[in-house]
């Protein structure tokens, strides 16, 4: 099972083109915080395919208490 988390400084995150965060930003957040690993992709088996995705902001929330193999 996946999860998307969006952040932003909208009241609500449809709206968060309003109040940006820009990628610099964001990126010496996920830099300064041992919580979080910048990876820029993302990887999971689809119906036996491998889907990649790339996003040049795509960070791991790593202190995440299930963010481990399997979910465990």
């Amino acid at each position: 099972m996946g999860y998307d988390v969006h952040l932003t400084r909208a009241a609500r995150w449809l709206e968060s083109e309003t109040a940006p965060i820009a990628l610099d930003e964001w990126l010496e957040y996920v830099e300064a915080n041992e919580g979080f690993r910048h990876d820029g992709f993302a990887v999971a088996t689809v119906d036996g395919s491998i889907l990649r995705v790339e996003s040049e902001g795509l960070s791991v929330w790593t202190a995440y208490g299930k963010n481990r193999p399997n979910g465990g």
